[in-house]
């Protein structure tokens, strides 16, 4: 009985190091792919940078052929809406959030 209970202790240790040895294999195989996707993506990094550096602002041309827009407001219709919306909003006074508010509002 004895026997039995230590030839069971053995082959579930077995099983665990056989475990442990597929587990840092798959692990080592992970890291092994990570690290060549981390070098794939560097170098396509690098592939990539010397043409944003072209399509900085003033440069005419940007990545692709597209017309960069005037970063300073100038023909970039968002900018431009920004700021009226901030010029509007130092003219008009605010509304009140109560409709009964509203009589008081408009009387001088």
């Amino acid at each position: 009985m004895a026997l039995e209970a230590e030839e069971r202790r053995e082959q579930r240790e077995e099983k665990r190091r056989k475990l442990e040895a597929t587990v840092s294999q798959d692990q080592t195989e992970q890291d092994a792919r990570l690290k060549a996707e981390q070098i794939r993506l560097n170098h396509e990094i690098s592939l990539v940078k010397p043409k944003v550096r072209q399509a900085e602002p003033g440069n005419g041309k940007g990545v692709d052929g597209q017309i960069q827009s005037n970063l300073s407001g100038a023909g970039n219709l968002a900018l431009q809406t920004k700021r009226f919306g901030k010029i509007i909003r130092h003219v008009l006074p605010k509304m009140p959030l109560e409709s009964a508010e509203l009589l008081n509002f408009l009387r001088p």
